[in-house]
């Protein structure tokens, strides 16, 4: 009866066994197929934005061109020593201002 017992509980154990080894083969297809849709998608969306991306690096080029050069001294409104000034003003009194 022992052996009996004991064959049933292999044979249970390698069948479960086959079960969970068959559920992580279909899990890890399932996970590689996601992962191939996924980086596909994440391909074709980089594909689509370069351009829109290229834009605005173009745009934010074009207005720092713009900005004034500035050079050291001390600021007209607050007499600070400062590394940069524009149109002898510096950062801190040109946003406390709203100057240009």
């Amino acid at each position: 009866m022992a052996n009996i017992v004991r064959v049933d509980l292999l044979a249970s154990a390698a069948a479960t066994l086959l079960v969970y080894t068959l559920a992580d083969y279909k899990n890890s297809f399932v996970s590689f197929a996601m992962g191939v849709i996924l980086a596909d998608l994440i391909d074709l969306a980089e594909q689509q934005s370069a351009p829109i991306n290229d834009a605005f690096i173009l745009a934010i080029r074009q207005q720092a061109a713009q900005m004034p050069a500035g050079e050291p001294g001390n600021c007209n409104k607050c007499g600070e020593d400062m590394p940069r000034l524009v149109n002898g003003v510096c950062c801190r009194c040109r946003d406390r201002l709203r100057l240009p």
